[in-house]
């Protein structure tokens, strides 16, 4: 019996190793896609015209918030204050907080790190990052800029005719899958 598993703990070590290294890495890491900002529109004395922001939208699913009898183990107060200091409407934040409740879309779209709060709490908060296009030029020339349709895909003006200059390369985030599936800060990331 001895030798049997010594057998067996030289297969998985030695020769089987790097299949089973390679199995955990997939089983722990996780890649989602990073949408590239679009390039900045400038005027000719270096105003900011048109520029891409990166904004959070959060679903809330109430049933999986932490809440234990505990003072300070309680999330739901912190979520309710993180969500009322964002300005979500108050039926919004009754929803969240409701655990009859299975999935709550906050409508807004947040910048990430007016989200910071929320999104430290991490059990129950789903974020979806996302870029979005802001556009402050004067109104007389935002024909002449164009526009970004709802896909992503540039329409008309300047957007479309220097579409390949502006595109940014996409890439990808990585995170450290944990228990129940919630994924977490990749370390390399915090560093």
């Amino acid at each position: 019996f001895a030798l049997a598993l010594i057998a067996r703990a030289i297969q998985v070590q030695l020769v089987d190793g790097r299949t089973w290294a390679a199995k955990a890495v997939r089983q722990q890491l996780s890649e989602s896609p990073l949408p590239a900002p679009r390039g900045q529109i400038l005027d000719e004395r270096g105003v900011v015209l048109v520029e891409s922001r990166e904004v959070v939208q959060l679903r809330i699913a109430p049933n999986e918030v932490r809440r234990t009898k505990k003072k300070g183990q309680d999330d739901g107060p912190k979520l309710q204050k993180g969500l009322q200091a964002l300005g979500v409407p108050r039926e919004f934040i009754k929803n969240a907080l409701d655990v009859k409740q299975k999935w709550v879309v906050i409508p807004k779209l947040i910048v990430p790190r007016d989200a910071e709060p929320i999104l430290a709490l991490r059990s129950g908060i789903h974020p979806v990052f996302m870029m979005q296009r802001v556009n402050a030029a004067p109104d007389g020339i935002k024909k002449l800029i164009g526009v970004i349709d709802q896909p992503g895909a540039p329409v008309g003006g300047i957007e479309q005719s220097m579409a390949s200059p502006l595109r940014g390369r996409p890439g990808p985030r990585a995170g450290v899958m944990a228990g129940r599936g919630n994924v977490g800060e990749h370390p390399s990331v915090m560093a």
